[in-house]
């Protein structure tokens, strides 16, 4: 019995031991795992701190080199607008000179400003042209003097041959009072007697009127090349200002209505321009997608962005800029653009630089309008006219063209 009882015992206590040794091993186990479970967590704890202080090189790494980039990219304006400025800003330095030499001499406000003045030794006989202004409008009333160093209101009238059109916007410009105001560019014969003759008629006429200047070029820089500099020109020495080709008439009421159109312009960032000219479409509304560069103005805030990009497209090689304007050209931005069918600015921008349509690419690209003044004040008269590209006067009479013939302006003035 007492055998028995002894054997049960130790059963019981082997039992008990085995039991203990088996939850020593599931603990130990536990523990095991527990540790490799911690192991793991720190492993990926200190991946994660890793990563994210990678992270933190490469975002330092970013901003610095957006910190280059804006570094270099001030660099490079500042270098063009010494590469572009510092002649324009030796122009005006001579042509302030010679204004004081000028006024000390006693001589008219008309012979400051000609950069290159007109002569006749080596001129062939210029062609006769007939004056279109009628005789009522012929004497212009006495014009407001403005302050050398008033920046409010500037207009940039262009010719080059045609001095029947320059003597009527500038005749126009007389009867607002505005010809104090008036900048005249005047492009060059480069050596050419046979178009010196008639460009001197321009200049001859030009100086007739009292502008603030006359600006005339002895070489042939070309139409582009004049419009970005007097751009230039222009927004330098202006805050607002108004750009008037020869054959783009303005009405009595243009410099007024522009000067309040510019002002309220001003304050709208998404807007770029006024124009005075309309296409005359029914698509056509008060803020229009599509730049006019027949008679507009803007602002010298708004025009010195754009203008920077536009001289780097006038200096780009013609195949650079195609692959530029087929890339720029999205189906986004051509239906801003191309919304004058007739007229369509990716026509010209799929086959060579043209300052008017780069401009429109340019600000649709900023995502800016331009506005429409309430009345036409422009009236476009190059159609037939000698130099004009326009030469079927009646298809060009119609929207988005709607010109007129030259001796027709005074009708509407």
């Amino acid at each position: 019995m007492a055998e028995h009882l002894r054997k049960e015992r130790a059963e019981k206590e082997d039992t008990h031991a085995a039991k203990l040794r088996e939850k020593d091993n599931a603990l130990a186990e536990a523990k095991t795992d527990a540790e490799k479970r911690l192991q793991r967590a720190l492993r990926v704890e200190k991946q994660n701190a890793e990563l994210e202080e990678v992270g933190r090189q490469q975002q330092a790494e970013l901003e610095y080199r957006q910190q280059l980039i804006t570094q270099l990219k001030s660099r490079l304006s500042a270098m063009q607008q010494q590469l572009v400025g510092n002649p324009i800003t030796l122009l005006y330095a001579r042509r302030r000179t010679r204004r004081q030499l000028v006024e000390e001499a006693g001589k008219p406000q008309a012979a400051v400003g000609a950069v290159a003045k007109p002569t006749a030794k080596g001129a062939s006989q210029a062609a006769k042209w007939v004056s279109l202004v009628p005789d009522q409008f012929r004497s212009i009333p006495p014009q407001t003097v403005f302050d050398e160093n008033d920046r409010d209101f500037g207009v940039a009238v262009f010719g080059f041959n045609r001095p029947d059109l320059m003597e009527g916007v500038l005749t126009s410009l007389g009867h607002q009072k505005m010809l104090g105001r008036v900048h005249v560019f005047i492009d060059g014969d480069q050596g050419r007697p046979h178009a010196r003759a008639i460009i001197n008629e321009v200049a001859d006429v030009a100086a007739r009127f009292p502008v603030r200047a006359i600006h005339r070029r002895a070489g042939n820089l070309g139409f582009r090349k004049m419009m970005l500099q007097a751009m230039t020109i222009m927004s330098d020495r202006y805050d607002m200002m108004l750009f008037l080709e020869d054959d783009c008439f303005p009405t009595r009421d243009c410099c007024r209505i522009f000067r309040a159109e510019l002002g309220l312009i001003a304050k709208q960032d998404d807007v770029f321009s006024v124009y005075g000219h309309p296409f005359g479409l029914p698509n056509e509304t008060e803020y229009f997608t599509r730049f006019q560069g027949w008679g507009w103005g803007t602002t010298s805030a708004k025009l010195k962005p754009v203008l920077s990009d536009l001289v780097r497209c006038y200096w780009m090689d013609e195949a650079d800029f195609l692959a530029f304007t087929h890339e720029a050209m999205t189906e986004e931005i051509l239906q801003r653009i191309d919304v004058t069918p007739g007229r369509q600015p990716s026509v010209t921008l799929k086959r060579f630089f043209a300052w008017d349509e780069t401009t429109c690419l340019l600000t649709a690209l900023r995502g800016m309008k331009h506005k429409r003044t309430a009345v036409r004040v422009i009236h476009n008269c190059g159609a037939g006219s000698a130099g004009s590209h326009f030469t079927k006067v009646e298809h060009y009479r119609k929207p988005p063209f709607n010109m007129i013939a030259a001796d027709e302006v005074w009708d509407h003035f």
